[in-house]
């Protein structure tokens, strides 16, 4: 059974709740939290208090609270830790046009952190991960965002873990494990779309107007990589604009790339994971079909947690941060 724990305001550790139902769900959606109680409540909880599960990435902070008459329930709502990193914007430095990291995974994540100003809430694991960082991101994306997408480029994920005797959520950074063996249709229920021809030309349209406007084209091949060079002509050519009108060539021809091989990612696959197992967020499921043979690879996009007295339940949505 997983206890729900909770401080006060300036999160000090207070104890644990009990008769109480906990939602969360983080990643490609939600990053937010719901906590019912029934009333009256013997609990103290108040907005900026911390709820968690030890040892997990399960928790948040409190932000909001209300009650529900006809039920006789309260309600406390917050973000989770992912949520807390997904409401910090990560902005360029004045004159640059990009945000530009390097080092160590775990020296970058610490230089991140300080940025934001969230020292209090996260720390960082003091080893070296062994990933070496080259990366610039995109201009003001949410720092959660940002930093899984930083990360799966070079084959990794986001792990967190709270730690009441700190008092911080511990930041750590792990391979993307690939799981072959938790979605085969004789199993569970799978559901699989497969792309055999994605889009493959995109007409990037930037700043300017008419004539002047700036226009790039970038292609993929037919195994999905992206140049300038179109290889797929005729009926196998498939074409998509791009309309960034804002944007300087450098900016478009960045963001051009980036779309086009979001494309290359077409594939789909629905599938009720094996329950037996625990899965991160960003992690890959190899799912096959046996009726028509195919076989896909998604994301783990979204998980979703109910956790009350009696135990404890996840249920996951593919997706996933394309890079």
């Amino acid at each position: 059974m997983a206890d729900i724990c909770y401080t006060d305001a300036k999160h000090k550790d207070i104890g644990v709740i009990r008769g109480t139902k906990l939602d969360l769900e983080y990643g490609d959606t939600g990053n937010d939290f719901e906590l019912t109680l029934n009333a009256p409540c013997e609990y103290s909880l108040v907005p900026g208090a911390y709820i968690y599960i030890e040892d997990s990435e399960w928790g948040g902070v409190i932000d909001s609270l209300g009650s529900v008459s006809k039920t006789n329930t309260l309600t406390y709502k917050g973000r989770s830790w992912h949520g807390i990193l997904a409401d910090k914007i990560l902005e360029p430095d004045s004159g640059q046009d990009y945000l530009k990291v390097s080092g160590d995974a775990h020296t970058v994540l610490k230089q991140i952190i300080s940025r934001l100003q969230l020292r209090d809430v996260f720390s960082v694991s003091n080893s070296l991960s062994n990933i070496e960082i080259n990366y610039s991101f995109d201009r003001y994306c949410n720092a959660y965002e940002g930093i899984r997408k930083m990360l799966k480029a070079k084959g990794a994920r986001l792990d967190l873990s709270f730690d009441s005797v700190s008092g911080h959520v511990e930041l750590f950074v792990k391979p993307i494990v690939k799981y072959y063996d938790a979605a085969d249709s004789d199993l569970t229920d799978v559901q699989i779309k497969s792309v055999v021809r994605p889009y493959n030309h995109l007409i990037c349209l930037g700043k300017g107007e008419l004539k002047n406007r700036i226009v790039r084209h970038f292609y993929a091949d037919k195994r999905g990589n992206i140049s300038t060079t179109q290889t797929l002509f005729g009926i196998d050519e498939r074409s998509l604009t791009y309309d960034y009108s804002n944007a300087e060539e450098d900016e478009l021809i960045k963001g051009g790339m980036k779309k086009l091989k979001e494309y290359q990612q077409a594939d789909i696959i629905k599938v009720t994971l094996d329950d037996s197992k625990e899965f991160a967020i960003d992690d890959v499921v190899v799912g096959t079909d046996i009726l028509s043979g195919l076989t896909v690879a998604a994301t783990v996009g979204t998980k979703i947690v109910v956790i009350t007295d009696t135990g404890c339940s996840i249920s996951y949505k593919a997706g996933g941060v394309f890079i």
